[in-house]
């Protein structure tokens, strides 16, 4: 029985890692895939696993080992050399001491089979079949999302929220910035159901809630880098309080589904239209402090934004790309 091995940070995994464990899975009758995780870095051991084990959960002939590491022990680096080679060629004869194969697509993985006395097989060392390594992602996750299995895409997707009073540019600049950058968006369903801000009920709310909730889920379900959401259940509870004096009684799923990774609070500092079917400019703004009121109560922070439509769609896709960095900071 040939029995060989695999490691990496996959940090993140990426379909270049899956076509080498593919290739490794070809090439012998029981892989075992490391996961080296230093204790410096910020994706768990545990999270890197299950990326992985989601792309294998029928394959019997792979076995996934978790392997935490401190760097003053074992040097962090992706540089071939036979010093450092060595040293994680130890710890490797330690975790699986009966070990033919070593699976590589870098120079170092002939100084550890040569240390561990196993065979070393390279795959595609220049990227060809699949040009991309972790450190491209990572510096431009959104152009090089498809190289992510959905696993590791459900784990960076990105979702924003846009709240505001009525006119303050929640929808037009969401709209505009869906179309300049990968995303899907999400449009509020209050104007669906009620079509004037003066006229609705409780029931007209809990409708909005509920559908509202549906359509971020089918959204996140895209597994876009980006999700865009116009208004979220926190306005909702806030018309709920500003018309009835109390908050409504929502289902923990509706606001598992409202959950977001970035809030922005478009101020009312823009000119007020009128068409008929909105408040009137006095009760504009007396929403708008009912909504900050709201959020403060669920403890919801926010981001404000202010200045005129360009000026907030600057700001808004400025800090949008900012949280994607954020969420990207990985130690490769």
């Amino acid at each position: 029985m040939k029995k060989g091995f695999v490691f990496g940070k996959f940090l993140p995994f990426h379909l270049g890692h899956k076509a080498l464990i593919d290739f490794a899975l070809n090439g012998c009758d029981q892989l075992t895939l490391i996961v080296c995780c230093s204790t410096s870095e910020m994706i768990s051991e545990e999270t890197r696993m299950t990326w992985i084990s989601s792309e294998y959960v029928d394959h019997s002939k792979l076995r996934i080992l978790g392997m935490t590491y401190d760097e003053n022990e074992l040097p962090n680096t992706s540089t071939s050399s036979r010093n450092v080679s060595k040293i994680w060629s130890e710890r490797f004869k330690k975790l699986v001491p009966d070990v033919d194969i070593l699976f590589t697509s870098e120079d170092y993985g002939s100084y550890v089979a040569e240390f561990m006395k196993v065979q070393h097989v390279e795959f595609d060392k220049s990227r060809i079949s699949v040009p991309i390594s972790a450190s491209e992602i990572s510096g431009d996750p959104i152009s090089n999302w498809d190289f992510l299995p959905n696993s590791v895409k459900d784990h960076f997707q990105l979702s924003v929220v846009f709240l505001g009073s009525e006119c303050t540019g929640k929808s037009s600049i969401s709209t505009e910035i869906n179309k300049n950058i990968r995303s899907k968006l999400v449009e509020e369903v209050g104007r669906d159901v009620v079509e004037n801000s003066n006229a609705f009920g409780k029931k007209e709310l809990q409708i909005i809630a509920s559908q509202h909730a549906s359509r971020i889920d089918s959204a996140k379900k895209t597994l876009e880098p980006i999700v865009l959401i116009d208004t979220d259940i926190h306005i909702t509870q806030s018309y709920s309080h500003f018309k009835f004096g109390k908050y409504m009684n929502i289902a923990t799923e509706i606001n598992i589904k409202n959950q977001s990774d970035l809030k922005l609070y478009l101020n009312p500092d823009l000119p007020f239209f009128q068409d008929g079917t909105r408040l009137n400019a006095e009760d504009r703004l007396l929403l708008d402090r009912s909504h900050k009121e709201t959020l403060a109560h669920f403890n919801s922070d926010y981001i404000e934004v202010t200045g005129d439509w360009n000026s907030r769609y600057t700001q808004s896709l400025k800090l949008i790309k900012q949280h994607v960095r954020e969420k990207w900071k990985l130690r490769l």
